[in-house]
């Protein structure tokens, strides 16, 4: 028999042993109960999740285990990764991690392994790879990793390379011939040179001439060879929807003072405008597009299916549903609940099915559903079901067997935000424009009347603590932001409380620090909701304080500055039903703070809860 070498595999068989002694004498431990006892200490002991993951009989389950225990031991022990890597080798949620701890993990893999590993966190988080070329220039696979952060963020490439001479030498280096050319360009405006650098791979092909693409990055036209991109190729993707969603954004964010000129676009590139730009929407700004300039143009268009649930969810959230599914094909509805393989896909339904109120379009949504459910594979089936179980419960119709997993927990385990040393630890992040400025100098003027928090300058960055709470904010001017990431990331520390700040044109960036260690997250931006799920795949344990429609430095501030009072204080958990009350009390109802939406309240963070519940089952 093999000796047990380490205290780890001792512990495991030791765990092991106790569990199923007590499955022998009659106790209650089941499948469902190993699965509950690991997702509960793979944070805190995340060997022994790994050693006894192998115990359970769901592979989902096995799955759900392995990637707490990866997210675990990322930051803290590259080490214990390698040695399961076996394990988790080849699973899509491995780049969750953040740029620097898939680093650490890539330097001790071989090199096929380690270099695939490190493209897909560029891929994820190219702006730390454009900037902290350092940490990985030894690498021999450093010119690819630099290659991938530029192709997919060739926009963020181009304004580094205008004030950075080492990457304008390092663009040059690796012949991005048309991007070097346009950060050496004077007399061009950073938005210019950025939505040039869009087009630049066609440019540099001789696919567009300069001359075409310079007409292109006017307001009128840009937007619509977004779109045409977009629809056309899916080999930049994640870069195009990033700059469709960035570019709608700003279109409506000045809609009121300097409305956009959107007569010349037709009826998809409308729909895709308002599509991607939804989290700087509210009902004026989305039913005077809609009707006065989308509604003329629908008569009888498809669709494509590209946006088409977040569309959907919106014309209901805008009551516009019924004139929307009457101006276009029949089967527009049923083709929204289409095509739900993933979690993600699943929480894009839930929002179309939390935005409709009226029974008969709810009936369409349920046969649709039961319709695709029966017809796809196991997966899809589970998601399905959930969706269906949603809709009875809305209908007021018979429960399911599914209606079981949905619950109305409306607390907040704090135990969940500190590690094993007592501590929580936050990360804020701001951005570099005057809105981020303005929320920084905010967020400065809660902490600062307050004796109890300490403050700390490091230049691009502060650090705020109190008692057992650590707050790591970036300055909105300088790198600030890779500079807390490489501080987290030698320190093996994992913030547990994620918050954004700023404009929603700026979320893509901010959540490109966020880990799935976050156990809660806080979205101060414009219409937070729309990102949940973008959130929850990669912080699955998260609950979320989100906005439907405007935030503001107002509310964000005491609010998040109340959580953190009872944080100090030390409760076991906090109850946000009693929270949110008490909130509204001071903030006088003020309609503002409506539209901020508890976590109890949201309706996909509510499925992920009733799918994690499933899975436990």
């Amino acid at each position: 028999m093999t000796a047990l070498r380490t205290p780890l595999e001792q512990s495991a068989v030791i765990f092991l042993f106790f569990f199923f002694a007590l499955t022998l004498t009659g106790a209650d431990c089941s499948q469902p109960d190993l699965f509950r006892s690991l997702r509960v200490s793979a944070a805190s002991n995340p060997g022994l999740a790994f050693d006894c993951a192998t115990a359970l009989h769901s592979e989902r389950q096995q799955e759900f285990v392995l990637r707490l225990a990866f997210a675990a031991a990322a930051p803290r022990d590259p080490d214990l990764v390698v040695k399961h890597w076996a394990q988790v080798a080849g699973k899509t949620w491995l780049a969750a991690a953040g740029f620097f701890p898939v680093l650490e993990i890539a330097r001790r893999l071989p090199a096929p392994e380690a270099r695939q590993l490190v493209l897909e966190a560029t891929r994820r988080n190219p702006s730390l790879a454009l900037r902290e070329y350092d940490s990985y220039g030894d690498l021999p696979w450093a010119g690819a990793i630099f290659e991938q952060a530029v192709r997919s963020a060739p926009d963020e490439a181009v304004s580094l390379a205008t004030r950075q001479p080492a990457v304008l030498a390092r663009l040059r280096a690796h012949q991005f011939r048309v991007l070097v050319e346009l950060a050496s360009e004077f007399g061009i405006s950073a938005t210019e040179r950025e939505r040039l650098a869009a087009f630049h791979q066609r440019i540099q092909s001789g696919e567009l001439s300069q001359t075409d693409a310079r007409r292109l990055i006017h307001d009128y036209a840009f937007f619509p060879a977004l779109v045409q991109a977009r629809l056309n190729s899916a080999d930049d993707a994640d870069f195009l929807d990033r700059l469709l969603a960035r570019t709608a954004s700003l279109s409506f964010r000045w809609f009121e003072d300097r409305p956009p000129r959107l007569a010349h676009l037709n009826a998809i590139e409308l729909y895709l405008l308002l599509s991607y730009g939804r989290a700087e929407e509210d009902d004026r700004l989305f039913t005077s597009v809609f009707d006065s300039l989308l509604l003329p143009k629908l008569r009888g268009i498809a669709l494509p299916n590209l946006q088409l649930r977040h569309f959907v969810a919106l014309a209901a959230d805008h009551s516009r549903l019924d004139v929307f599914l009457r101006a276009t094909p029949i089967g527009t509805l049923a083709r929204s609940m289409a095509d739900i393989h993933t979690l993600e896909d699943a929480l894009d339904a839930s929002e179309v099915i939390e935005n409709i109120t009226q029974p008969a379009q709810l009936m369409q949504a349920q046969s649709a559903i039961q319709s695709y459910r029966k017809a796809g594979e196991e997966e899809s089936s589970v998601f399905y079901s959930l969706l269906a179980a949603r809709i009875d419960e809305k209908l007021k119709a018979p429960a399911g067997e599914f209606a079981r997993f949905f619950n109305d927990d409306s607390r907040l385990r704090t135990k969940a935000l500190f590690d094993a040393t007592g501590m929580c630890t936050q990360r804020h992040v701001f951005h570099a424009d005057d809105d981020g400025v303005e929320s920084f100098q905010s967020f400065q003027r809660q902490y600062a009347l307050d004796p109890a928090w300490h403050w700390e300058d490091h230049g691009d960055w502060v650090r705020l603590s109190a008692d057992h709470v650590v707050i790591y904010a970036n300055k909105p001017v300088g790198e600030g932001q890779a500079a807390i990431s490489r501080l987290l990331a030698a320190t093996r520390t994992e913030p547990t409380v994620f918050v954004h700040r700023g404009h929603s044109y700026h979320v893509e960036r901010s959540l490109r620090y966020l880990t799935s260690a976050a156990h809660l997250v806080f979205l101060g931006s414009c219409r937070g909701l729309g990102v949940t799920a973008e959130v929850l795949l990669t912080a699955p344990e998260a609950q979320l304080i989100v906005t439907r429609s405007v935030g503001t430095a107002s509310v964000n501030d005491p609010l998040l500055k109340a959580i953190n009072d009872e944080l100090r204080k030390g409760v076991s958990s906090i109850d946000w039903q009693v929270f949110w009350k008490a909130q509204q009390t001071r903030f006088g109802r003020s309609p503002v703070f409506e539209d901020y939406i508890p976590p109890y309240r949201n309706p996909a963070a509510r499925l992920a809860a009733a799918y994690y519940a499933w899975l436990a089952s």
